[in-house]
């Protein structure tokens, strides 16, 4: 029937069902910091202590500042009425005594299934609040939204006067405005910066030629140093040959040393195992005098001798380190003009390294190439083409610099009609100015008529949306009213075929009787025809009142439809 208590379409019974409560519920408690251990089996076969504590924590989540002060098992649905539980009547006091039954825990673990659920949305719409915040895209709505339920609040509660909901609207969005100016601003100074640093980078060498040149430089370095190197290790294994073959010579001078003493010691015993008289010794000493002289005279030509050959040494030594000096700038100047190697651009294929031997045999020797007649002839033919391509460039460039003139003249006259046209440009952005100033104004104005426009479609909207409701309530009420109907002329109905049951019952009985007695027959015939007049005239009365009800529903239900098409078109 209408108007009865609403029957729970959940499983309520139902193990998986119930499963899944429980541990919605326990994920929940736990997020949202339950101070009690609440397991499966809690929630499987709780306790009211159990129970009561679920309850209160969520209950908390709702009104906070709430106290249980009463019974508990009488406030428990004086709360869930409160909070709207579309099934709170299915909650009885003699469940919430007996919580553990398997007749009451159905019922309370979907309570606090739903009490879960609640509280998970109204923690989503406090993010969404939060989330709705001046910079948010929908803040403007949200403003609007706000004004239009404290308003329409304003206007259930009876007063028209909606002035200090629209200051304040007014307020919020003179704020937000200030905020989007100031971000405009911020917005034009880094605009500014940038592009007055752009300017300076144009304005700049590029970094990547200073780069390349500098690469460039450290790669020549990196060339001369490598020839350098090599030119080190050369002169290395050159010294190191000669400091082998000292090491020889001075092998071999050690070994005649060696011979010289066993020669000087055998002469030395033969001297003085050798019998010498007088004279013998003056003449001996008078040839150590003049062997002394000699030895003498002999140092010091050979100090002389030395002297010179030292002396010698080191201008050889000097001008090998010129030569080998000339020798590599040499290189250097020939990997510059890209002479070496021999697969160099300018070479030809030709081998123009020069290597050196300073202890070559013959002069022609020391340098691996010939000088005269290899080295310098080439230099000369290409010194000749390279004069010629420098020539050549020359008049290229005497070609350039006019075409460049020319290009400075035309520059210049470019440059004219530029300034022209920036006058004009500054003209037309003034001009620009001016004309988006005025649509400025004019779309201000509009936006103030569709901003009227909008609250007069939503007092319409308003004003249709309360005839639907009444129309519904009408309609619902004629509905109502017809199922009454409807119900009554059932029942009537059935009275009378109860009636007519017994007036046939009556009839049998009386044919039965009829052969004992034809008087009380014809006194039984008069008495059912006037049973049967009377119960044909009550029948045709509740027809024609069935009937009636059923047009004024009819005509109801005609207002009702034709009042929601209309409602529907607007």
């Amino acid at each position: 029937m209408v108007g009865g208590p609403i029957k729970d379409p959940r499983p309520l019974r139902d193990k998986q069902f119930i499963q899944a409560c429980v541990r919605h519920i326990i994920d929940y408690l736990t997020q949202a910091g339950y101070p009690q251990p609440v397991t499966h089996k809690t929630l499987q076969t709780p306790t009211s202590k159990d129970f009561q504590n679920i309850f209160r924590f969520l209950y908390s989540k709702f009104d906070p500042k709430y106290t249980f002060q009463k019974k508990f098992e009488e406030e428990v649905p004086v709360l869930l009425k409160s909070l709207r539980y579309p099934f709170c009547d299915q909650i009885s006091k003699s469940q919430l005594y007996a919580v553990g039954s398997m007749h009451s825990w159905p019922n309370l673990l979907a309570m606090l299934m739903w009490m879960t659920n609640l509280g998970v949305e109204r923690s989503d719409m406090g993010a969404m609040s939060n989330i709705l915040q001046h910079d948010s895209p929908n803040y403007t709505e949200k403003l609007y939204f706000g004004f239009l339920s404290h308003a329409y609040g304003v206007f259930l509660a009876g007063s028209d006067d909606f002035d200090p909901m629209e200051q304040e609207m007014a307020r919020n969005f003179d704020q937000r405005n200030m905020e989007t100016i100031k971000e405009i601003e911020r917005l034009q100074e880094e605009n500014a910066a940038m592009l007055h640093e752009l300017e300076e980078l144009h304005e700049k060498n590029p970094p990547l030629v200073g780069l390349e040149k500098d690469n460039r430089i450290l790669r020549s370095d990196r060339d001369k140093f490598n020839q350098y190197i090599k030119h080190l290790e050369t002169k290395k294994q050159k010294l190191l040959e000669m400091n082998g073959k000292i090491a020889e010579e001075f092998q071999s001078k050690e070994d005649e040393l060696v011979k010289l003493n066993a020669e000087r010691d055998r002469l030395q015993h033969i001297v003085d195992n050798q019998k010498v008289s007088p004279a013998d010794v003056d003449r001996m000493n008078a040839e150590q005098e003049q062997l002394a002289k000699a030895i003498g005279a002999a140092n010091e030509k050979d100090e002389a001798i030395s002297k010179t050959v030292w002396q010698r040494e080191i201008d050889f030594q000097r001008k090998v380190d010129e030569l080998e000096k000339a020798v590599q700038d040499y290189h250097s100047l020939a990997y510059q003009l890209a002479l070496i190697p021999a697969t160099a651009a300018n070479a030809n294929g030709k081998h123009l390294e020069v290597e050196l031997n300073v202890h070559a045999p013959r002069v022609e020797q020391i340098a691996s190439v010939d000088l005269r007649q290899s080295v310098k002839p080439f230099l000369g033919l290409l010194r000749a083409e390279k004069n010629a391509e420098c020539h050549k460039g020359q008049d290229e460039l005497i070609a350039q610099q006019e075409t460049l003139d020319q290009l400075t003249e035309h520059h210049a006259d470019k440059k004219g009609e530029l300034e022209v046209l920036e006058t004009r440009y500054q003209k037309l952005q003034l001009q620009y100015n001016e004309e988006r100033e005025m649509v400025n104004h004019e779309n201000i104005t509009s936006s103030a008529e569709i901003d009227h426009l909008e609250q007069e479609l939503q007092r319409l909207r308003v004003e249709g949306a309360n005839g639907l409701l009444q129309a519904q309530q009408r309609a619902q009420r004629a509905i109502i009213d017809y199922d009454h109907l409807v119900r009554i002329s059932n029942e009537r109905k059935e009275a009378a075929g109860k009636e007519i049951l017994r007036i046939l019952e009556d009839l049998i009985t009386f044919k039965t009787h009829v052969e004992t007695s034809l008087g009380e027959l014809e006194k039984l015939v008069i008495d059912d025809h006037a049973i049967t007049a009377q119960a044909s005239e009550q029948e045709s009365a509740a027809a024609k009142t069935t009937a009636a009800t059923a047009a004024s529903i009819m005509t109801l239900a005609e207002e009702a439809r034709d009042m929601g098409l209309s409602m529907d078109a607007l």
